[in-house]
């Protein structure tokens, strides 16, 4: 959970400073976006977070509970920011 987390906070810093993600978030994310379900959902929704160019994601569907709280928790930051 502390590499999704660390994701995450990849991808709100890539987005509020309008930057790009690190080679290394950056290369993560579509590792973790090509695994199995959940995790693939997860890994496309913190990729379009990221993403200061595109409106943000919705939180993705049928997440069990932490990686849930871990999107929400996400978006409600990238709200207030």
């Amino acid at each position: 959970m502390e590499a999704l987390t660390a994701l995450a906070r990849a991808a709100y810093q890539a987005r509020t400073g309008a930057q790009p993600l690190p080679p290394d978030a950056a290369e993560a994310l579509a590792q973790l976006a090509r695994m199995p379900a959940p995790l693939d959902a997860l890994g496309t929704f913190l990729q379009a977070a990221a993403d200061p160019a595109t409106a943000l994601p919705p939180s993705p569907p049928a997440l069990p509970d932490s990686l849930h709280q871990l999107a929400t928790a996400l978006l409600e930051a990238l709200r207030q920011a």
